[in-house]
Order: structure tokens, then C-alpha cells, then sequence
């Protein structure tokens, strides 16, 4: 030790016991105006207290120190080394802590008769409130353990008669849902189809039962673990992180849907806002579609469709609006997961793009209308159902086709239907007669038929053309008006037959005869005279 610190060390004792002579003498000179009292929590005294402080006296001090020790030994989740001793620097004191709490306080004439200091004063002060506290502790807890161990015992059995209870009303509602079918059980229907049956409902309700039985026992084990815990002292830490871990969630879930509470607000502004006008724009498509409302330049059939494309844009811009406001959405795993998807979406769907802008354009364009029999290339049929990427036709062989919208679009469409409702479709077939009858004759007796055969109208008149002068033969075309385009075939068919039927009752046979000539060719010359040398001549060959 070196002189300075010797001396700094002989000064800091000096001016402490001088502070403590001039604070004792006051009490010895001018006497003790209220008699020492005993501080006696319990049964032992742990200290006399000779002085008051402020405006206690010491008996109000001890009883506040008596005080502060039973609530001190009452309270086991604090522990007792919490039980300090502090110095006071602006009064000069000591003080015992407990918990921040001011249990007693050391002062110069509690000294008196100890031969002690306050520091050394008020460490001993403190280790007999510590060890009685810990004695009084030890004894209930003696007392309580026993209590505990009943409650303990007494929950143990109150979860095993709630479980059993459980186990036996969950049988037998499962027995009640296998022995037959509950008249309100029955099958569920979505728009006509059988989503699920009475039978697969009943194994529904089955698992769900199981499942909901789980979930109740685990919730009471867990409660009744929390209060096994909580009883007894050295396993309430335990509890208190049992019930944290259980709690933690629950509050982190409410927390989370309190801050978004304002965006989920939102996002119900913007999805009712869209349904709004969507639902707007159902009514005014309905009513431009059955005719109550007509636009100019706007056709009925583009009603349905342009409502579907407008749904569709507006969904796709809900989803933009709403996107930002969505939980995570600024997470750089959420958009890298969406990039891939949109790639994905753009590389998959290129023809199923192109059937949907080809299905847009033939809407515009009304080449045909479901009902309409239409050729597209080389398939006929009758249109049964339109749709943004196919076509369904439906042939006379009861075939349904299916085309894709591009297809469509990048063949020629011949539509049989569109002008036969009002000016009507032109029927025409061929047939060859020799040139012995005459023409006239073939005219009458073909408009013959085609007045005789069903679904052929009268007006306008039926036609004929004749489209050829052959050799053999002359071609006749007759050419007749009908509106029933969907069955033109049996059309056809009967027209034929009736054709048949004319000329047969004419006496005229509908064929075409070849006619061959035998000629005198001694007279022409076959071969030029320099074309063969007469040498090579067969020898019967006649003079030319």
C-alpha cells in the first residue's frame, strides 16, 4: 500500500466515525424521548429500534418493519436475496431494501449498546429478517405441500371424469351418425350437382368429431398441467412459461390483426366497390341481352360476352388495388414466388392467349350464334356452345367437335342459318339428261319436285340453271328456297326422292347415254406418205 492510499484509507475511517460521534451525541446529551421497540414478526425479537425517524416514532417503525416481513414471507414469488442494504448518501443512512420497498432504516441511536457501526448494524439486521423470513416460509410450507398435493390430485381426477364424459357423449353421437342417417342429414346439391352424399357426409361429421374430441382433451390437459404448476411454488416458473407459450401466439395473432385491421378495412372497400359495379353491370347486361334495352350499334349476343371480359378486367384490377394491402406482400420470397408463377402462366398459357383473343374477335365479328349451322372449314354442324377459347359443333351424325377459337378464326366460316331466317337458304342439286327430251320438260317436271317436298317455300319460285352442255348429256341445277337450314339433309333427301318420283311419272329415265360411231376410214389418210418407208408396210395393209 502505497502512502497516498494509507492516508486517503486512514481519512475516509476518521470522517465516518467523527460523522457518528456528532450524531450519537445529541442522543446521549438531550436523553431518549420515546422508549426502544422491539421488532417481533413473530415469535423471536430480531432488533431493538431507539430512535424515530421524521415523524414516526419507533414504535410505528418497528410495526411497519413487522408489516413488510409478513407480506415479505407471504409473497414466495419474490424471492428473499432480494433483501438488500443500501447506503442513503443525502441523509447519511442505511437502509434495508426489500423488493424497492424501505423496510427499516439505520440510525445513529439503534447503535447505541451494539458496538457496531450502521453498515455492519444493518447487514446483521438484515441476515436475521432473511433467515427468519426463510424459517417461516419452510414452516407453511410444510403445511401448504399437503394442501397442494390434494389439488393436484383433486384436478388429476376432475380431468379424467371430463375426458371420460367426453369419450362417452362423442361415441355415442358417433353411434347415432353410423346407425342411420339423421332425417336433417342429407345429400348436398351445388347448382344441380352432388357435391356429397349422405354416406360421405356421415364420415365427415366422423373425422370431424375425432378430430374436435383431440383438440378438447389436449386443451384440457393443458389446463389442468397449468394449474398443477401454479401450486406448487418450485414448478410455478414452469407455469408462468406454459402459459406465456400458450398466451404468446394468441396476443401475437391479435397484435397482428389490430395493426392490420386499417389495411383489411381497406381491401373490403375496394372488393365491395368492385362488386358493386359489377353487379351494376349484370343488370344492364341482362337487359341489353333480352332486348329491353337496346344501344345503338350494340347487339344483343355482345351483351354476355362483353360483361365476362369486363369481370374479368375488373377482378384482375381488384387484385392489383388489393395486392399491396395483403399480408406479406412486400416479402421478397411472396414476389419471387409470384415472377415464377407469372412465367410459368405466360409460357404455358401462349395458345390458350391466343383462343382467348381469336374468341373476343369472332364475338365481335358475329360470324355465327349458338344455334346456327355453320361450315367451319371442313366441319358442319350446328353450333351448340360458344366460349372464349372453343367452339363445340354438333354434326347430323350426333358428333360434337370441338374446335379451338383459333382454328376458327383462321378458316373461312359459312354461315347456313344467318340469312335463311328471313330471306332464306337456296337448296340446289344436279341431275344429267340426254339431249332426246326436251328442256322445257326438265324445267316443269323439277319444279314439280321441289314444290312436293317439305320445307321448300313456294315463294320465291323455285329456279333452274343449266350449267352445262356436254357431249352426251345437258346439266340442270334446281335451286330452292327453305329457312329450316338445321335440317337441311332430310331436306335434301326428300327433294331427291321427289325428283325421282316426277320423271318416273313421265315416262323419262334420268340417264345420260354415250353414243359410238363406226366410220369408212379407207378414204383418210392415217400416215404421211414420208412417215413410213413401204418396206416396213404389212402387206396387207390397204391401199391409202
Amino acid at each position: 500500500m502505497t502512502p497516498a492510499t494509507f492516508l486517503t484509507y486512514i481519512w475516509q475511517k476518521s470522517f465516518r466515525y467523527a460523522l457518528w460521534i456528532l450524531c450519537v451525541l445529541p442522543s446521549i446529551a438531550y436523553g431518549q424521548p420515546h422508549p426502544p421497540a422491539p421488532v417481533v414478526p413473530w415469535e423471536d425479537t430480531l432488533f431493538m429500534l431507539r430512535q424515530p425517524y421524521g415523524e414516526l416514532s419507533p414504535q410505528q417503525r418497528a410495526q411497519l418493519t413487522i408489516q413488510g416481513l409478513q407480506t415479505l414471507a407471504l409473497r414466495k414469488e419474490v424471492s428473499a436475496d432480494s433483501l438488500v442494504q443500501a447506503y442513503d448518501s443525502l441523509h447519511h443512512k442505511w437502509i434495508i431494501r426489500w423488493h424497492g420497498i424501505s423496510l427499516v432504516t439505520v440510525q445513529a441511536a439503534d447503535t447505541l449498546g451494539t458496538g457496531l457501526p450502521p453498515r455492519e448494524l444493518a447487514e446483521r439486521w438484515r441476515k436475521h429478517m432473511l433467515t427468519e423470513v426463510m424459517t417461516v416460509r419452510a414452516a407453511e410450507d410444510q403445511t401448504r405441500l399437503w394442501t397442494d398435493l390434494g389439488l393436484a390430485a383433486l384436478v388429476l381426477g376432475v380431468l379424467v371424469l371430463c375426458v371420460w364424459l367426453l369419450n362417452y357423449q362423442m361415441r355415442r353421437f358417433d353411434r347415432y351418425l353410423q346407425q342411420g342417417a339423421h332425417p336433417r342429414l342429407k345429400d348436398v346439391y351445388y347448382k344441380g350437382y352432388l357435391v356429397m352424399g349422405v354416406r360421405s357426409l356421415r364420415k365427415l361429421l366422423s373425422k370431424a368429431l375425432q378430430l374436435i374430441r383431440l383438440a378438447c382433451i389436449l386443451v384440457l390437459s393443458y389446463g389442468a398441467l397449468l394449474l398443477i404448476f401454479s401450486l406448487f411454488p418450485w414448478t410455478k416458473p414452469y407455469a408462468d412459461h406454459l402459459i406465456r407459450f400458450a398466451l404468446a401466439p394468441v396476443k401475437k395473432v391479435a397484435l397482428a390483426f389490430w395493426d392490420y385491421l386499417p389495411n383489411l378495412l381497406t381491401i373490403a372497400v375496394i372488393v365491395f366497390c368492385v362488386r358493386l359495379l359489377l353487379r351494376a353491370l349484370r343488370r344492364l347486361s341482362l337487359q341489353i341481352a333480352s332486348g329491353r334495352l337496346r344501344l345503338p350499334d350494340f347487339h344483343p349476343e355482345w351483351a354476355k360476352p362483353t360483361y365476362q371480359i369486363i369481370r374479368i378486367l375488373a377482378y384482375a384490377l381488384m387484385f392489383v388495388l388489393v395486392f399491396p394491402y395483403l399480408p406479406g406482400s412486400d416479402s421478397a420470397v411472396l414476389q419471387g414466388v409470384s415472377v415464377f408463377l407469372g412465367v410459368l402462366f405466360s409460357l404455358g398459357s401462349s395458345s390458350a392467349i391466343s383462343n382467348a383473343v381469336a374468341g373476343m374477335i369472332i364475338t365481335y365479328m358475329r360470324p355465327f350464334t349458338v344455334g346456327d349451322r355453320v361450315r367451319l372449314g371442313n366441319t358442319d354442324g350446328i353450333v351448340v356452345e360458344k366460349t372464349l377459347l372453343v367452339t363445340r359443333l354438333r354434326t347430323i351424325k350426333n358428333e360434337e367437335i370441338t374446335l379451338p377459337n383459333s382454328t376458327v378464326l383462321s378458316n373461312h366460316t359459312v354461315n347456313h342459318s344467318k340469312l335463311s331466317r328471313e330471306d332464306g337458304l337456296i337448296l340446289h342439286t344436279s341431275v344429267t339428261i340426254g339431249y332426246d327430251v326436251p328442256w322445257r320438260t326438265v324445267h316443269e317436271l323439277l319444279i314439280q319436285a321441289a314444290l312436293r317436298t317439305p320445307g321448300i317455300l313456294p315463294s320465291p319460285h323455285p329456279f333452274i340453271l343449266q350449267t352445262a352442255l356436254n357431249d352426251w348429256y345437258a346439266a340442270y341445277e334446281i335451286n330452292a328456297y327453305t329457312r329450316d337450314a338445321e335440317n337441311q339433309e332430310f331436306t335434301y333427301s326428300h327433294l331427291h326422292e321427289h325428283i325421282q318420283d316426277c320423271f318416273r311419272e313421265a315416262g323419262i329415265e334420268i340417264t345420260s347415254f354415250s353414243y359410238v360411231s363406226l366410220r369408212d376410214m379407207n378414204g383418210i389418210p392415217l400416215f404421211p406418205p414420208s412417215s413410213m418407208p413401204a418396206s416396213q408396210k404389212p402387206p396387207d395393209a390397204p391401199a391409202r
